[in-house]
């Protein structure tokens, strides 16, 4: 897959640096304008569902999570990860 994806890679590179604009074009990108930073930063931005996440009242002590989840009769969440959280191991 990636010795079909080089020449192309490669190809769109030159046209980079050749013509930033045509480019864009190619990778149906559009072009950027300081015009346009308010309706990125709109699009970019979570939106209130996407934040609802933050309302959830994590409790990061694994002990002290199976005790709440006991007394309340709920079921507990069990996330664990290994490694660097920024994927940096």
């Amino acid at each position: 897959m990636f010795k079909t994806l080089l020449p192309f890679l490669a190809l769109l590179a030159q046209t980079a640096q050749d013509d930033p604009a045509a480019a864009a074009q190619q990778l149906s990108l559009p072009a950027l304008a300081i015009d346009d930073l308010p309706r990125w930063r709109a699009h970019l931005r979570p939106i209130t569902e996407e934040l609802a996440y933050g309302e959830i009242s994590w409790i990061p002590e694994f002990a002290a999570g199976v005790r709440c989840a006991d007394e309340q009769g709920k079921p507990l969440l069990f996330w664990a990860m290994n490694g660097h959280p920024l994927a940096c191991t």
